[in-house]
């Protein structure tokens, strides 16, 4: 394989093209007065002409110059932009016209999609392939002419890319090993490794970019490293450069003292997320402690009880109290908090306290009337609430359900085998003051094997992969499916959790969620 010599690059006239390889040719624009020099480079091989970046619009001419000492620019096949600086490829839209005024109207620009997006802003001109999107990300032209497309995204674009030339172990890498240098050769020297780092420090992102795009090349078979600016590294520096660049300080985090800051700020992240952690924990764990057993019979009120609440996070937004009111009337209220959270957590906490305050009204309406004048004024009005609240009293074998816009309870009848779904009205609690505050009440008495389903709405409006959601407040037929009255209360709730969670496809619940079956013995 033939490639020119980098000592010989000192006699080199940069007014005309260069041949670097047996195929390959720089045609690039040399300006001494220039801080920074571009190379562009054309392949001829197996009858196909490859130009890779075409350049400024200050290099149009003299490109046009260097292709045609070449070749036919008529018969150009393909443009590669690795990505959309105006340095890269700002001359585009004036390239597609001179190929066009030729006749060439099948030339085809290949880049990254993410590219692509940029360049209808330079040109319209053109055909266009995705180097991402071709199979293995290559253009197999021949045996004799493949070239991969490598992505190394930010570097310094999101849809960068480099271009290994497979058949002669050449890679174009862009901006990547590109410098400005105070004496630029064509080819690199020993010193380039040095020369070329202050470049990188201040045109690449971070380390870790760097480094990301240092592994999607260091196992490639490198003879020559051909960048866009700087000079043209061959096999003995290419391996030097790729290890010194997988450990590489470059971008704003090279300033030691930014570097510092953000040091301390995450190390001080760290600590603050512990420490709210730690009080997550403490808070979830003190919600818990204020819930009742989750399984309870009570042989006065010839009552089970099984319930389940769940948060979707640490602290729930849903609350179950079950409290003894004295000998005959037994309590059940399950409440769901508008939200999630913290804030939610603790309004549970301040509804079991208003609770203890009005159970002695004994009548559900009352107590929830009671609780809802001190809510709206102690609660932030978006913190609002929705609550059932039954009352069972062994004297009448009679439950009474006030609602507060909760979700209907589910009736079933243990001789028949019927169901009913108690559609109450209601209006939130904490949301309106006494006078617009409703709330619905049915009174129904309950026989063996009668069974009461009370939920919140968290397993109902649980969806599935197609965003179909299990079930409808208003009639509750999947729920009502799943409830066997000879069933104990425990294993009632586990079927229809368990049903819900094969639903959603086993997915985490997007809710808080709390179900409770009451079975009269």
């Amino acid at each position: 394989m033939y490639y020119m010599q980098p000592e010989s690059g000192v006699n080199f006239d940069y007014s005309k093209s260069v041949q670097i390889s047996h195929t390959v040719y720089w045609v690039g624009h040399y300006d001494k007065k220039a801080k920074i020099q571009h190379n562009s480079y054309l392949i001829l091989s197996s009858g196909k002409t490859v130009l890779i970046d075409t350049g400024s619009v200050i290099s149009t001419e003299n490109l046009l110059n260097k292709l045609n000492e070449l070749t036919d620019p008529a018969k150009l096949d393909y443009i590669i932009a690795t990505h959309q600086d105006p340095d890269i490829c700002g001359n585009l839209d004036q390239i597609m016209d001179k190929l066009k005024e030729l006749g060439n109207e099948n030339c085809t620009i290949i880049t990254h999609q993410r590219t692509a997006s940029f360049l209808v802003h330079i040109t319209d001109k053109y055909k266009i392939l995705f180097a991402n999107t071709l199979k293995d990300s290559t253009l197999k032209i021949s045996a004799d002419f493949e070239l991969k497309f490598i992505s190394t995204p930010y570097l310094h674009s999101p849809g960068s890319i480099v271009v290994y030339y497979k058949n002669e172990k050449m890679l174009f890498s862009s901006d990547l090993f590109g410098g400005d240098l105070k004496e630029w050769n064509l080819f690199a020297n020993d010193d380039y490794a040095d020369e070329i780092e202050k470049f990188h420090q201040q045109y690449m992102p971070s380390k870790e970019i760097l480094l990301y795009g240092m592994t999607q090349i260091e196992n490639l078979d490198i003879r020559l490293i051909a960048p866009h600016h700087g000079s043209i590294i061959p096999a003995k520096l290419a391996r030097s450069l790729i290890t010194k660049f997988k450990n590489f300080e470059c971008g704003i985090l090279i300033n030691k003292e930014f570097r510092d800051e953000l040091v301390k700020a995450k190390t001080k992240i760290e600590l603050q997320n512990r420490i709210m952690k730690e009080e997550l924990l403490m808070a979830a764990n003190f919600q818990k402690s204020l819930l009742p057993p989750n399984h309870l019979t009570f042989l006065e009120n010839e009552i089970m009880i099984s319930y389940s609440t769940v948060p979707q996070f640490s602290v729930s937004g849903d609350f179950v109290i079950i409290d003894q009111i004295d000998t005959e009337n037994l309590a059940l209220m399950i409440i769901d908090v508008v939200g999630h959270g913290v804030t939610a957590g603790l309004a549970t906490i301040q509804v079991k306290t208003l609770f203890e305050s009005a159970k002695k009204l004994i009548n559900p309406t009352e107590i929830l009337r009671e609780i809802n004048k001190s809510a709206f004024n102690i609660v932030d009005h978006n913190s609002y609430f929705t609550a059932l609240l039954c009352i069972f009293n062994s004297a009448s074998s009679k439950v009474t359900i006030a609602s507060a816009s909760g979700i209907p309870p589910l009736f079933f009848d243990g001789q028949t085998k019927k169901h009913e779904v108690l559609n109450l009205s209601g209006t939130p609690v904490g949301m309106s003051e006494d006078e617009d505050f409703s709330i619905g009440e049915i009174e129904i008495e309950m026989h063996s094997d009668d069974i009461l389903i009370l939920q919140t709405d968290g397993l109902i409006e649980a969806t599935n992969s197609e965003h179909v959601q299990f079930d409808n407040a208003l009639t509750q037929e999947n729920v009502a499916k799943i409830v066997n009255c000879r069933d104990y209360p425990k294993d009632i709730i586990e079927s229809i959790i368990k049903t819900v969670w094969e639903f959603g496809g086993g997915k985490k619940f997007q809710d808080d969620y709390t179900i409770a079956s009451i079975k009269k013995l």
